[in-house]
């Protein structure tokens, strides 16, 4: 607020010094004629703005001031107007106010007007805004202001204001409260009375725009009375909620503002309300108002009975984040989602990795007590998390890790705005800072031995949680007469597809095939020609297949050069998984979570090879190790009771392990190695890449696809950047291939991602299908319901209707009264589960104080029947409903009732 500037500098009239008019009298011009200069008949005599022909003396304004103008003779009302007073800005707008009229007339004043909508005031002139002012004479005055008698000004007068002068405070006085209803002092006030202030004047009404509370600056506090009737004002007592209503009234010729409040809940009998007035409200011009309080108390109350229903004719009060069901004209269960026993999703129970990533491991997982409705910590082993609700947010990863396939089990609504991760695992590799492979992926494995030693081949990477991993490496030949063993690559581990699979069995031979040895006699005899550049032994072995999925593996390349090289032939394709079409006659109770959820397989590994070791001079070893292949992507499902989305910046990542470049440079030096130092790791038979893995993404009521899906198999390790350029290959081992994923919905699945960004491509009939599956157990939750109480009211039951079967009959009605012969809804071989929680709500009745946390969930409301929420002394509560969909799949809640006293 802008300081004020005095009245009085508006308040003296300065004479209009050209136009001719004279006091010519002593007396008060109220009642005696002032003489006009030169004979006029009518003229102004004076203004607050120093008018004269010059222009105007004073050209700054308040926005709220008042401008006043004295004329010689009494004026005609009826020619006083907006024409003939023009105050305009330079584009015609006009300030909101009125003209008025005082001392018989011959004062004519113009009064911005001030109104507060919506708690906002405004005020006549605009703030910083220039107006023209325009009194018509001379010719044209016709149209301007008249005498009784006729006579019109002689001249024209204009001049420019600019009001840039703030709030003026006219009175020079704090604004001061009055309470006009209820009577200050009086016990004779109903329970929901309504509070109305009235102040002096005009009062800076920001503060009073959102809901009053204790740090209000007008407060409405509840407190108990004493025995003999009087206020406890030893008591703290309760600040009073609720949005005030602002408005403007004009008392006398003055605008004041009056507050009008009515308490959201109804107040107790016996009851004393204090209304405070603070210094923290201020009047237009910033002056804190005169502090003082008012009291007055509610008439004595009778207890009364009440009663909440739930009808379930819709879904007002159905939590629709954290449920699955249908409430329309009854409460129906959930297609899918489970009993949400793990509480709301949050990527932060894993372990932070840095970047916003966050690690989940599926073999043994804790959600911690605080996130559980029971209260108790739940270590989870066999990757299925029961959830109310899942949000991922943008710029989040969830990062699976284990032997465990992950199944997300959601109560309510599911949405992936962030990226989750079940990849087969890289290779190990580093970076070097040097060299050829500067910044490249390079393989940390050292093949090489001396001549006696065995050196193990590579082992195969990880897959994904429950993918398959990678085959490991042939064994390093010893060189002698007999082969060593296992010199050739082994084969990476088939495809995974779940027990009982209806396909079982035909997953033998998906992994991919491993390398030979290279040459195959595995001895020094036979590794002694061709030689390359005089130096190198030229016998190479092509590396892994990539591991096979839907489709085949890849196939390790051949090297073109050098020339002279002799290569292995390649390794025969792996067998593809028969994962489609679904079956036509499914085993009883087969799912698509039994079908659809196939870990991918593993790439094979590289076999013993003699490339590019000296092959004269002196030589420490014949043969070197081959590398191993990467792991194939992981399997991962979402079952979702509600409406699924994956947005636009939601990414499924189940990917096969990626190879790395096997160049023969120890990564942690900082130069490269030359393949004739002992240093050299050895350019080992580079191992295959892994098949993606799968995703299956389940919706109760519709999912929506407009981010990325991405199951492609890992690139195959390679072999390159060798030094000297005189024994360089390049060549690599087969990639894996990509995996699937599959959508379900009762409805079409939508979204633009399916036009695009999904790997494999998008095929309607394979990537979606109608949902069939259904879970045995699904749930919903309202939202809270208020009782309209201050205080904790009398808790005494709940009533539930349940039609079982569906067929429009009530077959039972649960409640906990612990009348002889009724039960509670609490046995989970029943139709439905019910359990309450309560808390003291805030006064609109939306949620909880706060710091004033909900209670624990129990079975019931009274205590008739064992412990319900009468013991946690609450204002309000909620419930959740646990369906027994597998037993009752077409059972039906008629409607709730919750038995209560004031």
């Amino acid at each position: 607020m802008r300081n004020a500037l005095p009245s009085s500098l508006f308040a003296g009239f300065v004479l209009f010094a050209v136009g001719g008019c004279s006091s010519g009298s002593s007396e008060t011009t109220s009642s005696v004629r002032i003489r006009c200069i030169n004979g006029e008949s009518f003229c102004i005599i004076s203004c607050d703005l120093g008018c004269s022909q010059a222009g105007c003396s004073v050209t700054e304004i308040a926005e709220n001031q008042r401008l006043r103008f004295r004329f010689s003779d009494p004026v005609a009302r009826d020619s006083v107007n907006s024409g003939s007073i023009s105050i305009r800005t330079a584009t015609g707008v006009t300030p909101d106010g009125f003209f008025e009229f005082s001392e018989s007339d011959t004062l004519v004043t113009f009064v911005p007007r001030v109104s507060t909508v919506g708690g906002i005031s405004t005020f006549g002139f605009l703030r910083n805004e220039s107006y023209i002012l325009t009194l018509s004479g001379g010719a044209n005055g016709a149209f301007g202001v008249r005498s009784l008698s006729g006579a019109t000004l002689k001249n024209d007068f204009s001049c420019t204001v600019v009001a840039s002068r703030g709030i003026t405070d006219e009175d020079q006085q704090p604004p001061r409260a009055s309470l006009l209803s209820p009577t200050a002092g009086s016990n004779t006030a109903p329970r929901n009375p309504t509070i109305v202030l009235r102040f002096s004047e005009l009062i800076d009404t920001t503060a009073l725009r959102s809901p009053l509370s204790v740090a209000s600056p007008v407060r409405v506090v509840l407190r108990g009375t004493r025995p003999d009737g009087s206020c406890d004002r030893d008591a703290d007592g309760v600040a009073l909620e609720g949005l005030a209503q602002l408005s403007t009234e004009t008392v006398g010729s003055r605008e004041v503002t009056v507050v009008t409040y009515q308490p959201p809940v109804q107040l107790p009998g016996l009851s004393c309300v204090t209304v405070y007035v603070t210094a923290e409200l201020r009047d237009l011009s910033g002056r804190p108002a005169i502090p003082d309080q008012f009291e007055f108390t509610t008439v004595v109350g009778t207890p009364s009975p009440f009663t909440v229903v739930e009808p379930f004719a819709n879904a007002q009060h159905q939590e629709a984040l954290v449920s699955g069901g249908i409430w329309s004209n009854g409460a129906r269960s959930g297609l899918l989602g489970g009993d949400g026993r793990h509480g709301s999703f949050k990527p932060q129970f894993g372990n932070a990795l840095g970047g916003n990533v966050f690690e989940w491991n599926t073999d043994n997982f804790t959600i911690p007590g605080s996130n559980t409705p029971n209260g108790q910590p739940a270590v989870v082993t066999d990757g299925q998390f029961f959830f109310t609700d899942m949000i991922l947010p943008v710029g989040t990863t969830l990062r699976f890790v284990g032997a465990t396939v992950p199944k997300f089990f959601v109560r309510g609504q599911v949405e992936i705005r962030g990226t989750i991760q079940v990849n087969g695992v890289d290779l190990p590799f580093g970076i070097p800072t040097a060299g050829l492979a500067a910044g490249q992926r390079v393989s940390t494995f050292n093949a090489r031995s001396s001549l006696s030693n065995v050196r193990a081949g590579q082992p195969g990477s990880a897959g994904g949680p429950g993918g398959a991993a990678g085959g490991k490496g042939g064994d390093k030949s010893t060189g002698g007469t007999i082969p060593t063993p296992d010199t050739a690559g082994s084969p990476g581990q088939n495809v995974r597809p779940p027990l009982g699979h209806f396909s079982i069995g035909q997953q033998v031979g998906t992994g991919g095939a491993g390398g030979p040895m290279m040459p195959a006699a595995g001895t020094n005899a036979a590794a002694g020609a061709p030689v390359l550049a005089s130096l190198y032994r030229g016998q190479y072995s092509r590396g892994g297949n990539g591991g096979s999925f839907l489709l085949p593996g890849g196939l390790p390349s051949a090297p073109t050069t050098p020339v002279g090289l002799l290569t292995s032939t390649a390794p025969t394709p792996g067998l593809t998984f028969p994962l489609l079409p679904f079956p036509s006659t499914p085993p009883p109770g087969y799912s698509s979570m039994d079908h659809f959820l196939v870990g991918g397989s593993g790439g094979g590994g590289g076999g013993s090879h003699t490339f590019l070791l000296l092959a004269i001079g002196a030589t420490t070893d014949f043969y070197m190790a081959g590398s191993g292949g990467s792991g194939g992507g992981g399997t991962f499902a979402i079952r979702s009771g509600s409406d699924m989305l994956i947005a636009s910046t939601g990414l499924l990542q189940a990917t096969g392990g990626a190879g790395v470049l096997i160049c023969g440079d120890d990564p942690a030096t900082p130069t490269q190695e030359s393949l004739t130092q002992p240093a050299c790791f050895g350019i080992s038979s580079p191992g295959g890449g892994g098949s993606g893995g799968s995703f299956l993404m389940q919706s109760g009521r519709t999912l929506a696809m407009l981010g990325a899906v991405d199951t492609r198999g890992g690139a195959g390790s390679r072999i390159g950047l060798m030094s000297p350029v005189s024994g360089n290959a390049v060549a690599q081992a087969g990639a894996g291939a990509t995996g699937f994923y599959r959508l379900e919905a009762p409805v079409p699945v939508s979204g633009q991602g399916l036009a695009g960004s999904m790997f494999p491509s998008f095929v309607p009939a394979d990537n979606t299908a109608i949902l069939q599956d259904r879970d045995p157990v699904s749930g919903d939750q309202s939202t809270w319901y208020p009782t309209g109480q201050i205080f904790p009211p009398s808790w005494q039951r709940y009533e539930l209707d349940v039609d079982q079967d569906g067929d429009g009959n009530i077959d039972i009605t649960y409640t906990d009264s612990g009348a002889a012969g009724t039960v509670r809804a609490n046995d989970p071989a029943g139709p439905v589960t019910i359990q309450f929680q309560g808390a003291t709500l805030n006064q609109a009745g939306t949620a909880p104080l706060p710091g004033s946390p909900a209670k624990p969930w129990r079975d019931g409301i009274g205590s008739g029947a064992g412990p319900g929420i009468s013991q946690d002394s609450v204002t309000g509560f909620r419930f959740q409903l646990l369906w027994n969909r597998g037993a009752f799949p077409s059972a039906v809640i008629v409607q709730l009732r919750v038995f209560g006293q004031s």
